[in-house]
């Protein structure tokens, strides 16, 4: 398998998963991932993380190069394998509170960016915020709002994605006292979820599959 984060920040999603298929067997069953790729746009972030990687694995599975990710292909070494192989592809993709990040004209071309960057079978998997809760919250930064329908249509229409799975994050801890004893009647779904927003869970998981 191949996997690829996109806006990996200083890498950390990328060692959890490193270090899961290097313990756990019923994951790798003897052979790991081919590749762990993460993409980051801000050069500080790339700059720790490469060395990082360098240092704590055993061979240079994991690899972070910086870039940005409405706009990103991976780099070739010009090798023959690297050109009768073409533009490399991924398994599983996954943007971890990063979707709403990007810029509102350029949405198009992230789209598109994913459709490049999978192929038929890929899955892509992305942890978004609630609409509700960015447009409530005064103490986080978000570049835009990203309504959950835009996000699903663009998926489908231009990158070719079919939704395979949309439900709200009820394991995810803010840590904050105050959505957890929030006095707001909440739906049965969301009981339990530790990072709440007016009775809504701050978060969603959505996973798609390319078609």
């Amino acid at each position: 398998k191949s996997i690829l984060e996109l806006g990996c920040a200083a890498g950390k999603m990328l060692q959890l998963v490193h270090k899961a298929y290097k313990q756990d067997k019923r994951l790798n069953k003897g052979v790991g991932p081919r590749s762990i790729v993460g993409v980051e746009l801000v050069p500080g972030w790339v700059k720790f993380a490469q060395p990082f990687f360098l240092q704590t694995t055993e061979n240079p599975t994991v690899q972070v190069f910086q870039g940005d990710i409405t706009n990103f292909t991976m780099p070739s070494t010009n090798t023959p394998a690297d050109l009768s192989a073409g533009p490399q592809t991924f398994d599983f993709v996954m943007l971890n509170d990063v979707a709403e990040h990007v810029q509102k004209d350029r949405y198009g071309c992230f789209f598109q960016t994913l459709k490049s960057l999978t192929h038929h079978g890929s899955i892509v998997y992305m942890h978004t915020p609630n609409p509700i809760a960015q447009l409530q919250d005064s103490g986080q930064y978000y570049e835009n709002v990203l309504p959950h329908d835009f996000l699903l249509v663009g998926m489908a229409q231009l990158a070719g994605f079919e939704l395979m799975q949309f439900e709200q994050d009820t394991e995810s801890d803010c840590n904050r006292k105050q959505h957890r004893q929030d006095a707001v009647r909440i739906p049965k779904l969301a009981e339990g979820a530790g990072c709440q927003s007016k009775g809504l869970p701050r978060y969603y998981h959505s996973v798609f599959r390319r078609e």
